[in-house]
């Protein structure tokens, strides 16, 4: 069932629990198909090639490109580093050195890799029947390229409607960026803010700050949406299923350890966000195949929804990949 995934975010029921993929390239696959970074970040081509071999070699349920979360920060004039096969791009340089400079204005759409995004996923139009999931940069992630992350973080305390102000301004960007893909061909966007996990910016900031913006995101995205935010999130796990998105990507560890509010399906809307695991990153990379296959039972056993591999590091094995969809395969049989 191609289609699969979307079908599971409408809330239809599946034959299988659905697995998808982002953020994930793998150095297996780009071997084979004899393609490497930074190439595939600057070229539609083997940017659509890349995923949608990866997804078919690993059995996945969507594709997905890009491969990073700098494609806003560089088109809005931040230096980005764009690695290599083993390092991923990154934020040199931010582009404000002072919070009072900001002007986000003009077609950014045309600038950096927005492009090369969209003419990718045209290109899996024509090759993949799949559902394209399409991450972008959250909003408090993409003010701590722009701006730094130190001052952003320190502006939850110091000046909180400032901040609120420049996140404003944040949303117009996402708010186009989605608007584009989604005409581009996008299925799903999913919002991917690292950044504001409660360890670096505090629960009361998410809660009182970023969460109104976050609903605010999710109300005026037109297509399915999922709200991505990763490490120890248990702060933050109630008022993230308030977001407003059709799903949420946590860490598996983290929907384990909230199992009681996962349980809790009398008291939850049927459009309530799907509950998704992450699985470890470190178990994707240093796990056995059979380790792996008897970790996602157990999470899916503990009341996951579905499962994602968000952010896996390049040389995870390809076998520990195929892993986890064997063993959705089990328990959708069992």
């Amino acid at each position: 069932m191609q289609r699969r995934f979307l079908f599971f975010l409408e809330h239809h029921l599946c034959d299988k629990v659905p697995v998808i993929i982002t953020l994930s390239p793998n150095l297996e696959v780009m071997s084979r198909e004899k393609i490497s970074f930074p190439e595939a970040h600057v070229s539609p081509d083997k940017m659509a090639k890349l995923a949608a071999s990866l997804s078919e070699l690993a059995g996945m349920d969507n594709v997905s490109v890009p491969f990073c979360l700098t494609v806003e920060a560089e088109s809005l004039g931040c230096q980005v580093d764009l690695g290599s096969n083993y390092k991923l791009p990154l934020v040199k340089v931010s582009r404000f050195k002072n919070i009072d400079e900001v002007r986000l204005g003009g077609n950014f759409t045309k600038n950096g890799r927005v492009p090369v995004v969209l003419e990718a996923i045209g290109l899996l139009k024509d090759i993949t029947n799949l559902p394209i999931v399409v991450p972008i940069c959250g909003p408090f992630t993409l003010s701590s390229h722009l701006f730094g992350f130190d001052t952003v973080a320190k502006m939850t305390v110091r000046d909180p409607q400032k901040l609120k102000d420049v996140l404003d301004e944040i949303l117009g960007i996402s708010l186009e960026y989605s608007k584009e893909l989604l005409k581009a061909g996008a299925d799903v966007i999913c919002v991917s803010d690292p950044y504001a996990e409660p360890e670096a910016i505090g629960p009361l900031a998410f809660k009182y700050i970023l969460l109104e913006k976050l609903q605010y995101l999710a109300r005026r995205i037109t297509s399915k949406k999922l709200l991505h935010i990763c490490g120890p999130v248990d702060s933050i796990f109630q008022d993230m299923m308030l977001s407003g998105f059709d799903g949420i990507i946590v860490a598996d560890k983290v929907l384990q350890r909230n199992i009681n509010v996962v349980k809790q399906r009398s008291l939850r809307k049927s459009a309530s966000p799907k509950l998704i695991a992450n699985i470890s990153v470190s178990t994707l990379a240093s796990h056995k195949p059979q380790d792996v296959k008897r970790r996602v039972l157990e999470i899916l056993k503990s009341g996951a929804d579905t499962l994602a591999i968000c952010n896996a590091i390049p040389s995870t094995p390809l076998a520990n990949l195929k892993a986890v969809v064997d063993a959705r395969d089990e328990y959708s049989n069992s």
